[in-house]
């Protein structure tokens, strides 16, 4: 082999390495595929343009239909679909959230008995409710009935989460009345470190032990530069 095809394939071996190396990094912390850096502050609309709603009982997305996934005001309202099969609202958009301040109002009712009530971020949008490994829960609240540590959220009570990403880490507040920063009474502080901070956002009122008369709102979504 010649001098000149032995640093040909020398260079491009050196440039595929490269660019390997900088995609296994840059997957590290942004998993969800084209994931945009956020580069100005957002308000999400809650509206059928900007979030889907997948259902657990069906392990497929549900177009919006009367007592399965409604806009009711200014707020996205979403059914469960049957017994341990509950529902998960999803932004359309993936989001980079690294140094910026997620900020959602939501609500439920879980008809006296148990469901998962968590805003998440997922790395894949079609993932089963139940795959813990495909999502990052941002709270710990469920309904009802305390389930590993887990905070009740008292039924069809508006509550206010604030959650701060910084690097590979977040803390998350949750209060009544307002968010904390507002003035509003903290029920829940929790913090995480060394995890992926892109995906899809989400809220998940999983395993829904009452089905379809189990249900969530969601009437804010807003992303703020820290």
């Amino acid at each position: 082999m010649s001098m000149k095809k032995i640093f040909l394939h020398l260079s491009l071996t050196i440039f595929i390495f490269i660019i390997f190396s900088s995609c296994q990094k840059e997957m590290c912390i942004r998993p969800a595929e084209n994931t945009p850096v956020i580069e100005r502050d957002i308000n999400i609309p809650m509206d059928f343009d900007n979030w889907v709603l997948y259902g657990e009982n069906d392990n497929a997305f549900l177009d919006p239909a009367p007592n399965v996934f409604e806009r009711i005001g200014d707020n996205l309202k979403f059914w469960g679909q049957a017994y341990r099969r509950g529902s998960r609202l999803s932004t359309r958009k993936t989001f980079y959230l690294k140094d910026k301040t997620l900020f959602m109002k939501w609500k439920a009712n879980t008809a006296n008995k148990y469901s998962n009530l968590n805003i998440a971020l997922y790395y894949r949008r079609d993932a089963p409710g139940a795959a813990n490994t495909e999502r990052l829960d941002l709270t710990n609240f469920s309904g009802f009935s305390i389930y590993n540590g887990s905070d009740v959220a008292l039924p069809d009570t508006w509550y206010f989460t604030k959650v701060k990403f910084a690097d590979s880490s977040f803390v998350s507040v949750t209060a009544l009345g307002d968010y904390d920063s507002n003035g509003g009474t903290v029920v829940e502080t929790i913090s995480k470190f060394g995890f992926a901070l892109g995906g899809w956002i989400s809220f998940l009122n999983g395993d829904a032990y009452a089905g379809q008369a189990s249900y969530a709102h969601v009437a804010e979504c807003k992303i703020k530069k820290n």
